[in-house]
């Protein structure tokens, strides 16, 4: 592939090929939105191992029966935690959905199908004695960032169809005036 290929003609700046492939003629490269999701990838992994490090520490150095308050510390801490890795994996695709309008590979059936199950098992956890808020909000930000995308997915052929027409309508209607004048 070249700068010159079609395919890439219609891509912003960064995210032209930047590797060449060692004597073969191909070019390979990568998107910054790859780069990113490479960044977010190690940066989750560090987490994950940090977050596993920690939670065996305390499980063995402190009392479970009765739990320690370090321990419910720990747990609230991991809620918030999932809750802004829930918004790290949604935030991109809401952002792209919005700067492109393109629907892309999501599917709107299955969105309207995990929105209201969300709804619901926020609200089944939420009910429950002894579930502490930080259980059930990750599930309220994902379901909430599902509904966002949903709206997304929704609205953007909507908003696509409208932009189409208005020029539509105007140019119909100046056409309409100007056979009317011709006939006068």
């Amino acid at each position: 592939m070249t700068e010159t290929d079609p395919l890439l003609q219609n891509r912003p700046d960064g995210d032209l090929p930047s590797k060449r492939g060692a004597g073969s003629g191909v070019e390979y490269g990568t998107t910054a939105e790859w780069r990113v999701a490479v960044i977010l990838a190690f940066v989750v992994l560090i987490h994950l191992a940090f977050l596993t490090v920690l939670a065996i520490a305390l499980l063995a150095f402190l009392p479970i029966q009765p739990p320690h308050p370090l321990l419910h510390a720990y747990a609230r801490f991991l809620g918030l935690s999932s809750a802004l890795l829930a918004i790290t994996q949604y935030a991109p695709q809401l952002y792209h959905t919005y700067r492109t309008r393109l629907v892309g590979a999501l599917s709107i059936g299955t969105m309207i199908i995990q929105v209201p199950g969300s709804v619901l098992f926020v609200g089944s956890l939420v009910g429950r004695q002894g579930v502490e808020w930080s259980t059930w909000l990750t599930y309220a930000v994902t379901g909430a960032m599902q509904a966002a995308l949903l709206v997304s997915l929704i609205a953007s052929p909507i908003l696509t169809l409208a932009h189409r027409r208005l020029p539509i309508v105007g140019h119909v209607h100046s056409l309409e005036t100007k056979t009317s004048e011709a006939w006068d």
